[in-house]
Protein backbone atom coordinates (compact mmCIF):
# COMPACT_ATOMS: atom_id res chain seq x y z
CA UNK A 1 0.00 0.00 0.00
CA UNK A 2 1.22 3.16 -1.15
CA UNK A 3 2.02 6.04 1.87
CA UNK A 4 -0.02 9.34 0.69
CA UNK A 5 1.99 12.22 0.18
CA UNK A 6 1.18 16.06 0.79
CA UNK A 7 3.19 18.77 -0.66
CA UNK A 8 4.45 21.28 1.87
CA UNK A 9 6.32 24.63 0.85
CA UNK A 10 8.60 25.93 3.13
CA UNK A 11 10.95 28.69 1.60
CA UNK A 12 9.68 28.40 -2.06
CA UNK A 13 10.84 25.01 -1.94
CA UNK A 14 7.72 22.15 -2.12
CA UNK A 15 8.70 19.16 -0.14
CA UNK A 16 6.69 15.47 -0.34
CA UNK A 17 6.34 14.68 3.54
CA UNK A 18 4.30 11.28 4.56
CA UNK A 19 0.95 12.35 5.84
CA UNK A 20 1.29 10.17 8.80
CA UNK A 21 4.16 13.40 9.40
CA UNK A 22 2.52 16.44 8.59
CA UNK A 23 1.33 18.91 10.82
CA UNK A 24 -0.75 19.41 8.44
CA UNK A 25 -3.15 16.61 8.09
CA UNK A 26 -4.39 17.88 11.72
CA UNK A 27 -5.03 21.48 10.77
CA UNK A 28 -8.18 22.70 8.65
CA UNK A 29 -6.96 23.18 4.68
CA UNK A 30 -8.63 26.73 5.44
CA UNK A 31 -6.09 27.97 8.32
CA UNK A 32 -2.97 26.28 6.86
CA UNK A 33 -2.13 29.13 4.63
CA UNK A 34 -1.76 31.47 7.34
CA UNK A 35 -0.14 29.09 9.58
CA UNK A 36 3.58 29.17 8.35
CA UNK A 37 3.59 33.05 8.58
CA UNK A 38 2.20 33.04 12.28
CA UNK A 39 5.29 30.67 12.85
CA UNK A 40 7.51 32.87 11.26
CA UNK A 41 6.28 36.07 13.23
CA UNK A 42 6.85 33.28 16.51
CA UNK A 43 10.05 32.66 15.40
CA UNK A 44 11.27 36.07 14.52
CA UNK A 45 9.83 37.46 18.20
CA UNK A 46 11.42 34.54 20.67
CA UNK A 47 14.81 35.30 18.52
CA UNK A 48 14.50 39.00 19.60
CA UNK A 49 13.35 38.09 22.92
CA UNK A 50 16.07 35.79 23.64
CA UNK A 51 19.26 38.09 22.32
CA UNK A 52 18.04 40.66 24.09
CA UNK A 53 17.64 38.56 27.23
CA UNK A 54 21.20 37.18 26.42
CA UNK A 55 22.56 41.75 26.49
CA UNK A 56 20.92 42.43 29.61
CA UNK A 57 22.83 39.28 31.22
CA UNK A 58 26.18 40.21 29.60
CA UNK A 59 25.55 43.53 30.99
CA UNK A 60 24.71 41.79 34.02
CA UNK A 61 27.89 39.87 34.29
CA UNK A 62 30.12 42.54 33.30
CA UNK A 63 28.31 44.72 35.87
CA UNK A 64 29.21 42.07 38.77
CA UNK A 65 32.35 41.12 37.66
CA UNK A 66 33.60 44.81 37.89
CA UNK A 67 31.94 45.47 41.38
CA UNK A 68 33.49 42.38 42.37
CA UNK A 69 36.94 42.81 40.97
CA UNK A 70 36.92 46.62 43.02
CA UNK A 71 36.07 44.64 45.75
CA UNK A 72 39.37 42.33 45.40
CA UNK A 73 37.70 39.13 45.32
CA UNK A 74 40.01 36.66 43.62
CA UNK A 75 37.92 34.77 40.76
CA UNK A 76 35.89 37.82 39.91
CA UNK A 77 35.66 37.26 36.51
CA UNK A 78 34.52 33.52 37.40
CA UNK A 79 31.83 34.47 39.91
CA UNK A 80 30.91 37.12 37.00
CA UNK A 81 30.40 34.31 34.48
CA UNK A 82 28.42 32.45 36.41
CA UNK A 83 26.27 35.14 37.53
CA UNK A 84 24.93 35.73 33.74
CA UNK A 85 24.94 32.34 33.35
CA UNK A 86 22.82 32.05 36.47
CA UNK A 87 20.49 34.84 35.46
CA UNK A 88 18.55 32.42 33.14
CA UNK A 89 17.37 30.87 36.23
CA UNK A 90 14.35 32.48 37.07
CA UNK A 91 13.86 33.14 41.06
CA UNK A 92 16.68 31.35 42.45
CA UNK A 93 19.92 32.21 39.74
CA UNK A 94 21.04 35.49 41.11
CA UNK A 95 20.83 34.13 44.70
CA UNK A 96 22.87 31.09 44.10
CA UNK A 97 25.53 33.32 42.05
CA UNK A 98 25.82 35.84 44.70
CA UNK A 99 25.86 32.99 47.60
CA UNK A 100 28.87 31.46 46.06
CA UNK A 101 30.72 34.66 45.02
CA UNK A 102 30.20 34.93 49.14
CA UNK A 103 31.15 31.53 49.73
CA UNK A 104 34.16 32.42 47.88
CA UNK A 105 34.73 35.76 49.83
CA UNK A 106 34.76 33.55 52.84
CA UNK A 107 37.55 30.90 51.73
CA UNK A 108 39.86 33.81 51.41
CA UNK A 109 39.05 36.27 53.67
CA UNK A 110 39.96 35.69 57.33
CA UNK A 111 37.35 38.45 58.05
CA UNK A 112 33.88 38.80 57.09
CA UNK A 113 34.23 42.36 55.73
CA UNK A 114 34.70 40.53 51.73
CA UNK A 115 31.83 37.92 52.33
CA UNK A 116 29.17 41.02 53.54
CA UNK A 117 30.12 43.13 50.51
CA UNK A 118 29.64 40.68 48.29
CA UNK A 119 26.23 40.28 49.60
CA UNK A 120 25.57 43.94 49.97
CA UNK A 121 26.49 43.72 46.29
CA UNK A 122 24.05 41.76 45.56
CA UNK A 123 21.43 43.74 48.08
CA UNK A 124 22.20 46.67 46.03
CA UNK A 125 22.01 45.44 42.55
CA UNK A 126 18.59 44.06 43.57
CA UNK A 127 17.14 47.35 45.24
CA UNK A 128 18.41 49.11 41.94
CA UNK A 129 16.79 47.03 39.76
CA UNK A 130 13.22 47.16 41.63
CA UNK A 131 14.01 50.89 41.34
CA UNK A 132 14.50 51.24 37.40
CA UNK A 133 11.64 48.29 36.75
Amino acid sequence: MPVERLPVQTHDVEHFVPAAMSAAALLPQTKFGSQPRGVMWTGDRLSRLFASQFLVNLTFAVAIWMSLGIQRLPQALLCGILAGVMRFVPYLGVGTAALFAALLALAVDPGWSLALGTLALRSAGRLAGRAAG
